[in-house]
């Protein structure tokens, strides 16, 4: 990696000097080369979510459960809960906790997966500064990233209570800004998926009750965040 970086400064240094170049400066050589890097790969992570959508919708109509003769049925499911941002960001004043709810319709046939789709509010993150020194003048800034899922989701049962959830589409991203008086307001379209794990356990004959972990990921702004939720159950029909 030395010698590319010293080649990058088209001359080549000699060892003694080539260990005086600190840690930092060989990284901003190299960060014009990974971040292009980078979008390739999050362009290759899309299409792959693109390939398992179809080979899922493929698999739930082509592999049906094994010695069960079950209903049709339709499932609500409802959460709330916490979620924490995951984020390098480092602003001073900077929330990374927030909280979300989301409602999940999902249909149950005679194979190996539900088909469903997920919907929702989720609070990213909040930004509190006061007292800001601005081309403007001073000014208390407050600010909000919230998003709405709007994923398909894929449910597949481990056991009676523990089952795996993938999910792939779109997010709807909303920011908030408040400073000098205003409010800006202003909202963008991310690509991005869902994988969670959730446990249903049954409080009544057709209400299940439980607790699920998520993890989504934004490709808009390159993070995610870990959503913690409460969640009810309910079949809605049943054929």
């Amino acid at each position: 990696m030395i010698k590319v970086f010293a080649c990058l400064h088209g001359q080549w240094m000699s060892q003694s000097s080539l260990k005086n170049i600190s840690p930092k400066a060989i990284l901003m050589e190299w960060l014009p080369i990974m971040q292009p890097l980078w979008h390739i790969i999050i362009m290759y992570v899309n299409r792959i979510s693109i390939t398992f959508t179809i080979f899922f919708c493929l698999l739930i109509l082509t592999v049906p459960l094994a010695g069960q003769d079950r209903p049709y049925q339709v499932d609500a499911t409802g959460g709330i809960g916490y979620n924490r941002f995951i984020s390098s960001l480092s602003e001073s004043g900077l929330n990374k906790n927030g909280f979300n709810g989301t409602v999940r319709l999902m249909w149950q046939p005679e194979h190996l997966l539900s088909l469903g789709f997920e919907t929702g509010y989720i609070q990213l993150h909040s930004l509190s500064k006061q007292n800001t020194v601005t081309e403007f003048g001073s000014t208390n800034i407050n600010t909000r990233l919230s998003t709405v899922p709007l994923l398909i989701i894929y449910r597949m049962a481990i056991t009676s209570s523990i089952t795996l959830n993938a999910g792939t589409g779109g997010f709807l991203l909303y920011s908030h800004v408040e400073s000098h008086g205003n409010i800006v307001s202003s909202n963008e379209f991310s690509t991005g998926y869902l994988f969670s794990v959730s446990y249903l356990k049954n409080i009544h004959t057709q209400l299940k009750l439980g607790a699920e972990i998520n993890w989504v990921y934004l490709n808009k702004i390159e993070d995610g965040a870990f959503l913690f939720q409460l969640i009810i159950q309910y079949p809605l029909l049943t054929w």
